[in-house]
């Protein structure tokens, strides 16, 4: 399949079916990768693919030499969107240099001296070497996004000669949805084993009880319905799961994670997560987005929430998970931390550098909600929340069809 096929192709059809192709190191060609003719007319299964009705798994791929790896999927017409995944199989790097779409559209092209696109202001690297890059497109409304072959152009940073070189790649379809109807994400809660809270604990506790309730109002608001929030107890205390105190606690957490299948976002309630002195860590999501859950993949992503550092504000609470929450499912901060970089999104009010007025231990000035007030500090997804008693909850129109995008809800 060339990268130019378009929507014509009776191989993308209405059924969501998943046809794709991948070239893990040579130009694309004029056949389809997927295909077993070669030019001495013998089969050439190729890499090993693993197709469902809205997924593509490649369990195992190699870049080249130079670690560059081309990834081709197709993507059937009605789909809302994708979750592109890399996993390397060694702690490693993991860049998205480019993105083609139908027709050989140019929509992300990491190496230009200006990259343009929705994507150049979103995350397309892994946020640490332990962890998979999952990217989600289309990730703002203005985005080209339609039927067709795309492809992804990745980099693998360098690893030792001995390591295994090899990563997994999967695709993940947003399946085709009635505009009119609201969507659905499951939550559900654990408490690491040998955490200073238990399951009992948080039962029997009205504040964490009043925050959950809060957390469903949160996205209930949005539109996104939360059935039953889920609370139970993950690993034993041997795994060492309570603190987060480096890149091998989080892949620790995600191991214990692996068995359960499902959709919907897994946050994790740990003691504490350790970022070095001085800082102050309340949550983290394993990516932005992280990759999407799926009954025939194992999970490789979550929310971390530190009980060390938890609000006392039930609200405050709900509005801490459901931020996390929201950067795994692909939204990021409306504004950073110095005004000097915003999300990709329209809509979204963006509150400039000249704004801060909070020094630093460091002298840095830095923005806070108050600075912002009118500015996106009301935002759930302003970089950090208000020091008043004022909610931060609001989301835009853009920000919820992002949300609305992921194939995490249903």
């Amino acid at each position: 399949m060339t990268a130019g096929c378009g929507s014509d192709d009776p191989r993308i059809d209405a059924g969501g079916m998943i046809d794709a192709a991948v070239d893990a190191g040579r130009d694309a060609g004029p056949q389809d990768a997927g295909s077993d003719e070669d030019a001495g007319g013998e089969a050439d299964a190729g890499p090993v693919r693993i197709t469902g009705d809205d997924y593509v798994h490649f369990p195992e791929l190699d870049p080249e030499r130079d670690g560059e790896l081309l990834v081709r999927f197709a993507v059937p017409r009605g789909a809302r969107s994708f979750v592109l995944t890399v996993a390397p199989a060694t702690p490693r790097r993991v860049l998205l240099v480019s993105l083609r779409g139908p027709d050989d559209e140019l929509l992300f092209d990491g190496l230009a001296d200006e990259p343009t696109g929705s994507l150049a202001r979103a995350i397309t690297f892994n946020l640490e070497e332990e962890l998979p890059l999952s990217v989600l497109y289309p990730n703002a409304p203005e985005a080209p996004f339609g039927p067709g072959v795309y492809t992804a152009r990745l980099y693998l940073d360098e690893i030792a000669t001995t390591a295994d070189a090899s990563a997994s790649v999967d695709i993940v379809l947003g399946r085709p949805v009635d505009e009119a109807e609201p969507r659905t994400l499951g939550i559900q809660i654990w408490i690491a084993a040998g955490a200073s809270l238990t399951p009992d604990d948080i039962i029997a506790d009205d504040t964490m009880l009043s925050a959950f309730t809060a957390l469903r109002s949160i996205f209930e608001d949005a539109g996104i319905e939360v059935p039953d929030i889920g609370l139970t107890e993950l690993g034993t205390p041997d795994d060492a799961l309570a603190v987060i105190d480096g890149p091998e606690a989080t892949v620790r957490v995600l191991d214990a994670l692996a068995g359960y299948p499902g959709r919907g976002v897994h946050v994790v309630l740990v003691d504490r997560i350790e970022a070095g002195a001085g800082k102050v860590v309340l949550g983290k999501s394993t990516g932005i987005p992280a990759p999407t859950p799926h009954d025939r993949l194992d999970r490789r992503g979550a929310v971390l929430i530190s009980l060390e550092s938890l609000p006392s504000d039930p609200a405050r609470i709900a509005e801490l998970i459901a931020h996390e929450a929201s950067h795994s499912l692909g939204l990021r901060h409306t504004s950073e931390a110095q005004g000097d970089e915003h999300d990709p999104l329209g809509d979204t009010p963006e509150c400039p550098a000249d704004r801060a007025t909070f020094e630093t231990s460091t002298g840095l000035l830095v923005l806070t909600a108050e600075d912002c007030e009118e500015l996106g500090g009301d935002n759930l997804l302003f970089y950090t929340p208000p020091r008043s008693p004022a909610a931060q909850r609001a989301l835009t129109a853009d920000q919820l069809w992002v949300l609305g995008r992921n194939p995490t809800l249903l």
